[in-house]
């Protein structure tokens, strides 16, 4: 193979990876934006539920129906902006990394042609260990894509299940008559209270996520050092 024939080579390689690329950040973006957006109908009907089920009309509470999504909508977009955020970072790293492969492979070639085995050798080890490094980053672009989706089920529950365990225990002891002050208090000021304490629990999952993305970035970079100075 000629240095002109590597060249088109490599270039294909890079188209392909950076379909690759593109087909992960679209899948990560639509799955996470779906399942935020069930979770957002989910509330809603959660709310507009117990308000009927307490004999009163929705519209009398869409303000404070709307402000609730909207709280809920942020905590759940922060959680995917910061695994968004690590993403980016994986990404960059990737193509980085690939960028420095290719270096790699072009020195192997002109070694090969100037007969220099010894930083022929060099060269290919640094393509393989690039090779493991750019794998790492794609497990890790893996683990995000599925950490977010779990984080986001186990930080915002569904709620019609809520609902139906709450009916059960309420129709005993609620009558239809007293709507309005059993909304106030069951309905509006339990969810307000309940807002209050998932946003502590994502503000603490926030800083977690970062310094674990910290972490993660600091190792794929110690990597990359070692092996350029191979």
């Amino acid at each position: 193979m000629n240095t002109d024939e590597l060249m088109r080579n490599l270039k294909v390689l890079n188209n392909v990876e950076e379909d690759q690329i593109k087909i992960i950040s679209a899948l990560f973006i639509n799955d996470s934006k779906a399942l935020m957006d069930s979770k957002i109908e989910s509330l809603r009907n959660n709310l507009e539920q117990q308000i009927r089920f307490y004999g009163k009309k929705v519209q009398n509470y869409q303000v404070k129906i709307d402000k609730f999504s909207e709280k809920y909508e942020d905590l759940i977009f922060s959680i995917i902006n910061e695994y968004s955020t690590r993403l980016k970072t994986l990404i960059s790293e990737i193509q980085n990394t690939q960028c420095n492969q290719k270096i790699a492979i072009t020195n192997m070639k002109l070694s090969l042609d100037s007969n220099n085995k010894i930083k022929y050798f060099a060269s290919q080890n640094k393509k393989e260990n690039y090779e493991i490094i750019i794998q790492e980053c794609y497990n890790r672009l893996d683990e995000c894509r599925i950490e977010v989706l779990n984080k986001i089920d186990e930080l915002f529950y569904n709620k019609d299940q809520q609902l139906m365990n709450k009916s059960n225990i309420f129709k005993k002891i609620v009558f239809i008559f007293n709507g309005k002050n059993k909304i106030e208090k069951f309905v509006l000021e339990s969810t307000e209270v309940e807002l209050d304490n998932i946003e502590k629990t994502v503000n603490n999952e926030l800083k977690r996520l970062y310094d674990e993305t910290i972490n993660i970035i600091a190792l794929i970079k110690n990597y990359q050092r070692q092996t350029q100075n191979i």
